[in-house]
């Protein structure tokens, strides 16, 4: 449910991640709930849920459930007051923190997530929901670094906790971004220090195709695998030619064409969200094809609430005239940013 590519990033939505001691308590609708989950019938569960806590308001376990499915179907919103609502009936549900932290992240809201992180941490220090959305947070905030730092930490706690792959990759691919659009300009570069970042360039695709690689192999079955497909190919593709020598390239920067690429239009990306200025910005690296098709679309930054898909189907309707060498058309890479 981290929607796509979160990152815009699937939901952890294990059937382990539902307080197990709801199990053991007297309800219904609750236990009816629980089953529904079992079976993928979120919408059923939510019903199943808020059925629940209207017949026993003070049942945490039943918030926290209720919360867990309002997430896990993006109702953010309402899962951010289920959430807060176990909290005023048990202050020391840790994870009611950990998941309140993600609603709140997921809605732009990094600071007051980082708290929750923090205190579901003092609750249980090796709490893997609450350092993941640590990481989920630092990536929404532009410190790759951290974020893949926090991912680490997961990764150590859980090998097999596949969203800490995806958001890891991300947040290398991110920092792959970075490198490319902010060089270090006070710095004078010399030949050795331009392969040098060259080959750290080179490492970031290749660990970040890596983590998409272990994530798409604990995950087979994730609703989100024809997106992460795509951007496995899509790193995979930049990779190869990264390592291809000049002779073998079929794609270009613009500085080493005769020709460079006209794009002819541009549409807007779609949200359904009118008249409202979000401060969100959308980063992706893509191939106009020698074809006149836009390709091998990358992620570099993602937003969530459905604005990186936007930005995507954008990119995919943009029309161009391929660039040229020696009189043929060519590939070339570029990058696009749209802001919401």
């Amino acid at each position: 449910m981290l929607s796509l590519l979160c990152v815009c990033f699937p939901l952890r939505a294990q059937q382990a991640s539902v307080d197990r001691k709801a199990l053991s308590l007297d309800s219904v609708e609750r236990d009816r709930g629980m089953e529904l989950v079992r079976t993928g019938d979120y919408k059923g569960a939510i019903e199943a849920f808020r059925l629940a806590v209207k017949q026993n308001a003070a049942d945490a376990n039943a918030w926290f459930n209720l919360g867990f499915v309002l997430a896990h179907e993006n109702k953010l919103s309402d899962g951010t007051k289920a959430f807060r609502t176990v909290l005023k009936l048990r202050k020391d549900f840790g994870s009611a923190h950990s998941w309140l932290a993600y609603c709140l992240v997921l809605s732009g809201k990094t600071t007051e997530g980082f708290r929750e992180t923090d205190a579901a941490l003092a609750l249980n220090v090796n709490d893997k929901q609450a350092y993941f959305v640590r990481a989920l947070a630092y990536l929404y905030d532009g410190k790759v670094k951290a974020a893949i730092k926090e991912a680490d930490v997961v990764l150590g706690l859980d090998p097999a906790f596949a969203d800490a792959y995806l958001v890891k990759s991300r947040a290398l691919v991110r920092d792959y971004g970075q490198s490319l659009s902010n060089p270090d300009t006070a710095k004078v570069e010399t030949k050795e220090s331009r392969d040098l970042r060259f080959v750290q360039q080179n490492e970031r695709l290749a660990q970040a195709a890596e983590c998409l690689e272990k994530y798409v192999s604990l995950k087979p079955k994730s609703l989100e695998f024809g997106k992460i497909r795509e951007q496995l190919d899509a790193l995979r593709y930049y990779l190869r030619e990264i390592r291809e020598e000049s002779a073998d390239k079929t794609m270009f920067v613009a500085k080493d064409v005769a020709v460079k690429a006209v794009i002819k239009s541009k549409p807007e990306p779609e949200t359904g969200i009118l008249n409202k200025s979000l401060h969100e910005t959308v980063v992706l690296k893509a191939v106009l094809s020698s074809d006149g098709t836009v390709k091998y679309i990358l992620l570099v930054v993602t937003r969530p609430n459905g604005l990186t898909e936007a930005a995507i189907e954008a990119a995919r309707k943009i029309k161009f005239v391929p660039a040229q060498n020696n009189g043929k058309p060519v590939s070339t890479a570029i990058q696009i940013e749209y802001h919401f």
